[in-house]
């Protein structure tokens, strides 16, 4: 099964696969080229309608490496009667449930991530928000001026209390500052 020409090109003239052609060209499923295009173990490029297109060089390579590795296999193993027919049909769907299960742990992965960085930018909004939050607080018990203040009283003298001065916002004490 060698495919020797492609049966597209791209933008320079070199010969490109689409990823179904690729897949038929390396024995894959479509699937699993698309998995491989993803994760950047095989090269190509999407158009802006989502269309991968994959240099045929590219896929002559790696089916070249394929038969290299499925040689040493074979040399490196006694050989073995050919496998039977449901034997293949449950490595075949055992793969594709491996590959389900690993673009499963990639998408619930990028979920966690994004879900991380919302909390992290949450948290740091709040912890910004927490000085403007006590200042008023601090104002409301005293005057704004001394023409505020009614007539004939004084205003203690400030000098804040030893506990008060003493311990700080919870926030403070584990964030720092």
């Amino acid at each position: 099964m060698d495919h020797i020409g492609a049966r597209g090109q791209d933008h320079h003239g070199h010969d490109t696969y689409s990823a179904s052609e690729a897949a038929e060209v390396l024995g894959l499923g479509k699937r699993r080229v698309l998995q491989m295009l993803e994760r950047r173990e095989l090269v190509g490029s999407k158009d802006e309608a989502g269309r991968w297109t994959i240099p045929a060089h590219h896929v002559h390579e790696l089916l070249v490496q394929r038969r290299e590795r499925d040689q040493d296999h074979r040399k490196r193993t006694p050989e073995q009667s050919p496998e039977p027919e449901a034997t293949s049909e449950l490595v075949e769907s055992l793969r594709d449930e491996i590959e389900f299960l690993r673009d499963e742990l990639h998408r619930r992965e990028d979920r966690h991530a994004e879900e991380i960085r919302r909390r992290d930018h949450l948290l740091a909004a709040a912890l910004e928000r927490i000085p403007e939050l006590e200042t008023p607080r601090d104002k409301r018990g005293s005057p704004d001026t001394p023409a505020d203040e009614p007539q004939g009283t004084q205003a203690p003298e400030p000098h804040p209390t030893p506990q008060k001065s003493m311990r700080r916002p919870w926030w403070r004490r584990v964030f720092g500052g």
